[in-house]
């Protein structure tokens, strides 16, 4: 079975239009909640089990009953596995909504196994650059933070930055935030010469697209006066 395409490559404009969107969307008024409930509306509009089984995870994780999302996303990606295999790019990405679950409820080392298994599948299956395995390598390198593998995650976040600069450029937030991750994951590595160098290329790309007293510019000098 041939994967599905990449509507980031196939459609640029329209996925940072998108992209756009959603942002919008999470900093308006809705609660997160009647989002979530509106994207399974229109996953069943549009008749995707699938879609459904996964927004009402994200519902559940939303909500902050994890343990309730885990039991979906488990019976979703058995269902994908059962479908399409358990090497699949489709189960793989749903593999990574679990491994962020897991780490959430601090079960540190079957989240790093699981977003390791992930990555590696969507790797092979997508190739490096595409979006989805970019966003299980953050996921992956997120939980490795949180367990103190702060090497190892800076290591992640660093192939990340990489790959987003390479596919929209550096002068974005998207690609920022990624690139202050990796800038913090270095300090609390101990490897401050990196880290400093990372901030302040951080520093200059947020100051080419937002001002001064942003809170995006604030916080970084902050992290370089730490």
């Amino acid at each position: 079975m041939e994967s599905r395409f990449d509507y980031f490559h196939t459609a640029p404009e329209l996925f940072k239009a998108l992209y756009a969107l959603q942002n919008a969307v999470n900093h308006a008024s809705l609660p997160q909640e009647l989002q979530e409930l509106v994207k399974m509306r229109a996953s069943q509009l549009n008749g995707c089990a699938l879609c459904i089984a996964l927004h009402l995870a994200d519902r559940e994780m939303t909500l902050g009953d994890y343990k309730g999302s885990e039991a979906l996303l488990r019976e979703l990606i058995a269902r994908q596995a059962r479908l399409y295999g358990s090497r699949d790019a489709r189960t793989a990405y749903s593999m990574v909504a679990l491994g962020r679950d897991l780490g959430y409820l601090e079960r540190h080392d079957e989240a790093i196994q699981l977003l390791q298994q992930a990555v590696d599948g969507l790797q092979a299956s997508l190739g490096a650059d595409d979006r989805r395995t970019l966003q299980a390598k953050n996921a992956l390198a997120g939980v490795r933070f949180q367990q103190d593998q702060y090497a190892e995650a800076a290591v992640e976040w660093a192939e990340v930055f990489q790959s987003l600069s390479r596919k929209q450029g550096d002068h974005n937030d998207l690609a920022n935030s990624i690139r202050i991750n990796w800038a913090m994951a270095l300090q609390y590595a101990g490897q401050l010469p990196q880290a400093e160098a990372v901030y302040r290329a951080s520093l200059d790309s947020a100051r080419g697209y937002v001002a001064e007293d942003s809170p995006r510019v604030q916080g970084i000098r902050y992290h370089l006066a730490d």
